[in-house]
Formats: structure tokens, sequence, C-alpha cells
């Protein structure tokens, strides 16, 4: 018979308590950063809604709008593990991921 009396609980350990501490701060600010991103989406959504509103029927203001309606509606509408082309930047829209050394690799 093998006695379990000498085994350490490691629940009380202090790296075992970082451990813990750690995944719920980044559990929270991840809370927290998907919460400020759909503000921002929602607001975006609603500027572009009402300038959809505000220059229909006027073709110049329409034809002016529609390149930046377009890549607002492309930002807003995109995911963050989305696959295929995204926009990463509103004023150069030729700016390409270059993280993890995508770059290279094309």
């Amino acid at each position: 018979m093998v006695s379990t009396s000498f085994m350490v609980d490691t629940s009380s350990h202090p790296r075992a308590q970082l451990h813990r501490c750690v995944e719920r701060s980044a559990y929270k600010q991840f809370n927290r950063h998907q919460r400020q991103l759909r503000i921002l989406r929602s607001r975006l959504g609603r500027i572009i809604r009402d300038i959809r509103r505000k220059t229909e029927g006027q073709a110049a203001l329409e034809g002016a709008f529609a390149l930046p309606l377009s890549r607002a509606t492309q930002i807003g509408s995109q995911q963050q593990r989305q696959r295929g082309w995204k926009l990463y930047s509103f004023h150069a829209p030729e700016v390409e991921c270059i993280g993890k050394g995508k770059a290279a690799a094309l």
C-alpha cells in the first residue's frame, strides 16, 4: 500500500497562485478588449448609416463619399482571423500585415 499522506497541496504554492492571478487578469483584459471593439464597431456603423442617410439622393456627395464609406464598411465587417484580404490602414490601403514574417512568405 502506498500512502498518499506525503502529497503536497500544490494549489497553495505561490507559483500556482501567481498563475491563477495571471490567467484571471488576461481573461478580464480580453473581455474588456472585446467590449471596446463592440463599442467601436457600433459607433462606426452609426456614422456610416448617418452619412448614407444624409447623402442620399445627392449624386455629388454620394460620389465623394463612395470610397471612404466602402473602406469604413470593410473595416467594420472584417474579423480578426478572417481569410483573404483585410484593410489594415484607412488612409494607406496598400499596407499589408508584416507581423510574424508573413510578408516574407508571400
